[in-house]
C-alpha cells in the first residue's frame, strides 16, 4: 500500500457539515496516516462549517503524524483532477458523485474498504 494516498471529501452541491466537522478532527487524520494517507481534499459544497485543520507539509513539519497536506474548497467547474489523483473517495450518496466515482473506479488498482467504510457508518 503507497504511503502517500490521497482522500478526496465531496459533498457536490449539499450541506453536509456533519461529516465535514467529523474529518476536521486530528484523531481522524491520524487514522488516515496509520491506513497510509498523506493528501486530504475536501470539497465543502454549501456547508457553513469551514474546516479548521488545513495545513501543508511546510507549516507541518514537526509532526509527522498528521498527514502532508490537507486543503478544501467550496466548488470548482471540474473535478476531474481530484477524482483521478485519489486513492479513495469520500462523499455522500447523492447521485451524480456515485456516477463519477463509478466511471474513475474502473482506472484504479487498490480500494480501501473495512476501515473507510467504518466510518461511513459512524457520520451516518
Amino acid at each position: 500500500m503507497s504511503s502517500d494516498m490521497h482522500l478526496f471529501v465531496t459533498v457536490g452541491s449539499t450541506n453536509f457539515d456533519e461529516l465535514i466537522k467529523y474529518i476536521d478532527d486530528e484523531q481522524f487524520h491520524f487514522f488516515l496516516r496509520n491506513l497510509g494517507f498523506s493528501y486530504m481534499t475536501i470539497q465543502i459544497g454549501n456547508g457553513t462549517y469551514i474546516p479548521k485543520l488545513i495545513y501543508t507539509n511546510d507549516n507541518n513539519i514537526n509532526n509527522n503524524k498528521l498527514l502532508k497536506e490537507v486543503k478544501y474548497f467550496t466548488y470548482k467547474t471540474n473535478l476531474d483532477k481530484y477524482f483521478e489523483k485519489a486513492h479513495f473517495i469520500l462523499s455522500h450518496s447523492g447521485a451524480a458523485p456515485y456516477l463519477i466515482i463509478h466511471h474513475f473506479s474502473t482506472t484504479k488498482k487498490k480500494k480501501i474498504k473495512t476501515e473507510i467504510y467504518k466510518i461511513i457508518h459512524i457520520v451516518l
